[in-house]
């Protein structure tokens, strides 16, 4: 629920925009990736929420860099690529979807999986050697 009211003006914001504009044809692409943005900001909401649920796991074995940020491309890159593919597809050709979506979708959630494990290791660093630093 705190998180209905923290994003609610933000949603009902972008749907009176869209609504302001709709006879400048909004259509069920428009709104479908507005839904995906704001699922998007939704998840890592809760990727956030979740990290020290995950540090606390590193103890029994530290993840390494590339599957950490293998994982966040499969599970988050490539699933987010394949819906904005499948909304856009009567629009757009498949070789222009892949190499303008897909790829750059793939490099920067592996990107933000690299910041993720070097931000979770960092705390698991600092906990484990009981490390106060800023």
């Amino acid at each position: 629920m705190k998180l209905v009211k923290k994003y609610l003006p933000f949603a009902v914001g972008i749907f009176i925009l869209g609504g302001a504009f709709y006879p400048f044809h909004i259509s069920y692409e428009w709104i479908g990736l507005v839904i995906l943005f704001l699922i998007i900001i939704l998840l890592f909401e809760l990727i956030e929420e979740t990290r020290v649920k995950r540090i606390k796991r590193w103890n029994l074995s530290v993840p390494g860099l590339l599957s950490h940020s293998l994982k966040f491309i499969l599970f988050f890159g490539l699933p987010v690529a394949v819906i904005i593919i499948y909304l856009i597809h009567d629009k757009a050709q498949l070789i222009y979807s892949i190499l303008f979506i897909l790829v750059p979708l793939i490099l920067i959630f592996g990107w933000i999986g690299y910041l993720d494990w070097q931000y979770c290791n960092k705390l698991y660093l600092q906990e484990k050697y009981k490390i106060n630093a800023r």
